[in-house]
């Protein structure tokens, strides 16, 4: 008995649970509803309302940053906020080059990005203002390291629909510096892989871009204010990436919500993305950590009436 105790206490520890998600556009398998969506964007600007499932790691950087206040244009500002399920903290936006991001306005947000796994597969969600023809592609870091890969990237996911004979959600090998664009915001280009260079295709993540609507087939915009200044329509995408792809057989993403997070970067025009300063301060071992104690302990306190 206590063997086997021990066995499925292990599993427990060392084996991501996810649930199973529908590659849609629908996050409600996420944990969030279309109601919510519309909660947590401007002008509500609710952070609970951003909040995923328990062990969903995820990051939301809408509009611009509260702590520099809105531009003299009138650009309002959002949630912003990282964490793991219902732990969070907020999260400080850094400056590109004394600019305040997004530095495309409305048109390259990216609002927010979810990203959860299980034995098998990688899943990601982002909700973005940007089209499939403007916004950048999804590179990876998943060794944690800066020298590997181009620019420390080592895979892409084509998110972008404007390179002729490229499938949209294949996935590239992108070993070196030249296999990706670099981000400039003026004239505006969003970071991408860069074909030339011939990057290596491994495989293709089961993919959905699509426009953001309710059940009723209304639209979520976001900075709906009224006018057309920043009324934009969101975008949400879906990915389900085998890790046999992408050289995470039998590995998990581990770590801080920080640490997963900054594995995953999209560089929208103006380096737009998601960058990572901060660290977490949660022990991300503790909610793990509930079921293999509750086995233990059941273990100890039966074996004690049986003296």
């Amino acid at each position: 008995m206590l063997k086997l105790v021990l066995v499925v206490a292990l599993m427990l520890l060392v084996m991501p649970q996810a649930m199973a998600y529908t590659i849609d556009g629908n996050l409600s398998d996420w944990g969030i509803t279309w109601d919510e969506l519309r909660d947590g964007l401007y002008p509500n600007c609710n952070a609970s309302a951003w909040l995923p499932n328990d062990g969903v790691f995820f990051i939301v950087e809408d509009n611009r940053d509260p702590n520099y206040g809105s531009a003299s244009d009138g650009y309002p500002t959002g949630v912003h906020i990282y964490g793991r399920g219902s732990d969070y903290q907020k999260y400080d936006e850094p400056l590109l080059s004394g600019g305040v991001q997004p530095i495309g306005k409305e048109y390259y947000d990216i609002e927010a990005m979810y990203i959860d796994e299980d034995a098998k597969y990688i899943y990601v969600a982002i909700i973005t203002t940007a089209p499939s023809t403007s916004i950048g592609d999804l590179a990876l870091n998943l060794d944690g390291l800066s020298n590997t890969g181009g620019y420390g990237y080592e895979y892409g996911i084509v998110l972008n629909t404007k390179v002729p004979g490229v499938s949209q959600f294949d996935i590239y090998w992108t070993p070196n510096d030249n296999n990706w664009t670099k981000t400039t915001f003026d004239p505006a280009k969003p970071g991408k892989i860069n074909f030339s260079s011939n990057p290596i295709k491994v495989g293709t993540a089961l993919g959905n871009y699509s426009v953001a609507k309710d059940s009723e087939g209304n639209y979520i915009r976001d900075i709906d204010d009224g006018t057309t200044r920043w009324n934009y329509t969101n975008y949400i995408i879906e990915l389900r990436i085998d890790k046999t792809d992408v050289g995470m057989s039998g590995k998990t993403l581990g770590g801080t919500p920080r640490a997963v997070l900054s594995k995953f970067h999209i560089a929208n025009t103006g380096e737009c993305g998601n960058d990572f300063t901060p660290q977490f301060p949660i022990s991300e071992f503790l909610s793990i950590l509930i079921p293999a104690g509750i086995l233990l302990g059941s273990y100890y306190y039966r074996n004690r009436k049986k003296r």
